[in-house]
């Protein structure tokens, strides 16, 4: 299992964002405290947990605060779980993964909404703090390392970015440089172009990038694209950093029919990919 967690993530970009975007810190401190405490459960006990103990995080969590973010959050929250009926149409019953999956689902589509709207000034930024941190000591070597995610993952991506600036490491994230191109073919040129000067590959597996079709789980499309030519271009190591929750290779047939990740390492240091 990796060392790092949404919750710890999100934590440590409210304080990167505390000086110099108000907004953005807050962002990423009401995430947190949203998932305070399910995160951990979900993967160190190791059970089928019911509904009732992740309500019972979840409303006795720490730094618990009302906030726009949080109640714009709590309504996408609940409206995913009233929109998912049975076939008779009766209400139906989840468990605590299934919830938190929905939870996790609401924060990222509401920390999309906020990253849109400023996208131009983060972009600005994120590069601002990329030569800064390069212009600190001039004799150190930058390693890049190519992001293969999911688009509406933004709130993940960016926080990764800013976490791996401390390590030397210049991670690619399409959407910091690119807006959203309709045109495939350059897409795909500016990207095979990006993995050929990729010293890594980093695929972020959380469940946008991973979806079940057929009762198995598939890559998306241009995740899977970009593996592929990765696999082609560049003979580097290749890591998935695993928000997901169930591994790769298990005796699960759900997970052992995604063959196109076996090749892939966890990444379990942020240091394994200096």
């Amino acid at each position: 299992m990796s060392e790092y967690t949404r919750e710890s993530l999100y934590l440590e970009m409210a304080k990167y964002y505390l000086e110099n975007d108000s907004v953005l810190s807050q962002m990423y401190k009401d995430s947190a405290s949203l998932i305070s405490g399910l995160e951990r459960n979900l993967f160190e006990k190791n059970k089928n947990l019911m509904a009732e103990e992740f309500f019972n995080v979840y409303n006795n969590r720490e730094g618990k605060e009302t906030s726009g973010f949080t109640e714009s959050v709590n309504i996408s929250f609940m409206e995913k779980i009233s929109e998912k009926n049975d076939r008779n149409g009766e209400r139906k019953r989840y468990n605590y993964s299934q919830l938190f999956y929905f939870l996790v689902n609401s924060i990222i589509e509401n920390q999309d909404k906020i990253i849109e709207s400023k996208i131009i000034d983060i972009q600005k930024i994120s590069q601002s703090d990329y030569e800064k941190n390069k212009d600190k000591d001039k004799t150190k070597e930058w390693k890049q390392v190519f992001l293969s995610y999911a688009y509406i993952d933004k709130g993940i991506s960016l926080a990764l970015f800013n976490s791996l600036l401390s390590y030397n490491i210049y991670l690619y994230v399409d959407w910091m440089h690119n807006n959203k191109i309709s045109d495939g073919i350059s897409l795909k040129n500016i990207l095979e172009k990006e993995l050929g000067k990729s010293d890594k590959l980093l695929f972020l597996r959380t469940i946008n990038s991973e979806l079940r079709v057929f009762g198995g789980p598939m890559v998306r499309q241009w995740c899977a694209w970009e593996l592929g030519c990765y696999y082609r271009i560049n003979k580097g190591n290749k890591y998935y950093l695993d928000f997901y929750g169930s591994p790769i290779v298990s005796s699960s047939s759900t997970s052992a029919n995604n063959l196109l990740l076996h090749s892939l390492k966890q990444l379990t240091s942020f240091k394994d990919l200096k």
